[in-house]
């Protein structure tokens, strides 16, 4: 069995409870479901297929104020799928620095 390594370098909060972080949106027009978010990066549930090591551009939506950032997908997994709707994926990104930008998304 393979042990995960932790690659991890700043705290991660609920994106519930994330300042200045109200949502993501991949730029193509997918919407997201803003699971966790850090410094330097997002934990999302989308319906938009990605794999690891894709380039994206994303919309950072905070309270009144939406940027374009470049990402980069870590991982993405199937969390679960729906004969209708097909899967739904759990993707982890590296968000450039406009996720850490004025608003302070998550303080160290």
């Amino acid at each position: 069995m393979t042990t995960a390594v932790e690659r991890r370098t700043s705290r991660r909060v609920p994106g519930r409870i994330a300042p200045g972080l109200r949502a993501i949106r991949i730029r193509t027009g997918q919407d997201t479901t803003l699971v966790d978010a850090s410094q330097g990066g997002v934990g999302l549930e989308t319906d938009a297929r990605v794999s690891p090591g894709t380039p994206l551009e994303v919309v950072v939506l905070g309270h009144g104020v939406a940027r374009t950032a470049r990402a980069f997908v870590v991982y993405a997994r199937v969390v679960g799928i729906d004969p209708l709707l097909g899967a739904r994926y759990r993707v982890g990104l590296k968000v450039d620095s406009a996720l850490r930008g004025s608003e302070n998304v998550v303080s160290r």
